[in-house]
């Protein structure tokens, strides 16, 4: 596979337990900036140092993330001298901040002399973020497409992971109904693509934003219907409530009884209120 060769404005290291804390600057740096996050930013089969090793080599700004668990990964630890060498190289084109996640006596070697950022002192992940954001927007800034507001996916946030008590079993029945028993599987698959290409309109530029894989998903000819559909919102829910939103916008709902249909009304207008 050939990997992509951008430019990241921020590239997050490290270690596994401090893994959340990532996410939560990861989440609040994407939108203005490139930010590469192993666990975000790998695409599902590609091979993960070849992709580490491409990204680290177009990086503006290395995060280093440091708790006492830092000294303790392999992985980390060697992202980080290469994020070292890379400063030393071209000091003017690549920058390196240390984040301190907890206090520690002695930063790792080279980390130093580095301004650095506190996450008790500096007001939480979003505190960080904020001042990562005003010192290196103007400078690191990508200039994006702004996002069409009129897309009808637009007023459901991107992220976030749906309730699964939001979808009820008459819903569910109700989208298994939809399943012609002439094409089976057929219409199923079919259908899961439709969503997908929907939710991807949404965000044509979004590099970030996932969909529902159809080997996620049993077969459809091999299961019920009512199998199937539970199967596929529950793994939409699982990706944001804009995904989920395009499976329900995609589906015809007009053989849904009143009672289906105002479940579908009570949880499309749940998704717009869900935590962005």
């Amino acid at each position: 596979m050939t990997h992509d060769t951008q430019t990241w404005d921020f590239f997050l290291i490290y270690s596994r337990s401090d893994a959340a804390v990532a996410h939560e600057i990861y989440e609040s740096l994407r939108s203005d900036f490139r930010v590469f996050l192993d666990s975000e930013s790998i695409p599902i089969g590609e091979p993960w140092d070849a992709a580490l090793a491409a990204a680290m080599s177009n990086v503006k700004v290395f995060l280093v993330l440091l708790s006492p668990d830092f000294d303790d990964s392999l992985l980390a630890r060697e992202e980080y001298q290469i994020a070292i060498n890379a400063k030393r190289k071209n000091p003017e084109a690549c920058g390196l901040v240390p984040i301190s996640l907890q206090p520690r006596a002695i930063l790792p070697y080279g980390l130093g002399i580095f301004q650095g950022l506190d996450l008790s002192k500096h007001g939480g992940t979003e505190g960080i973020a904020n001042r990562l954001r005003k010192q290196f927007k103007a400078e690191h800034h990508v200039a994006r497409p702004k996002p069409d507001n009129s897309h009808p996916l637009a007023v459901f946030p991107r992220s976030g992971r749906v309730p699964s008590e939001l979808i009820t079993e008459r819903l569910i029945t109700a989208f298994a109904s939809l399943h012609d028993p002439l094409v089976g599987p057929a219409l199923g698959l079919m259908f899961v693509d439709k969503a997908n290409a929907f939710r991807r309109s949404a965000d044509p530029n979004d590099e970030s934003a996932t969909v529902v894989e159809a080997y996620t998903l049993p077969p459809p000819g091999s299961v019920s219907p009512l199998l199937f559909w539970r199967s596929l919102l529950s793994e939409a829910r699982l990706h944001s409530p804009r995904m989920l939103a395009a499976v329900l916008l995609t589906a015809n709902t007009n053989s849904f009884s009143e009672s289906a249909l105002a479940d579908y009304r009570k949880l499309l207008t749940a998704l717009v209120g869900a935590s962005r």
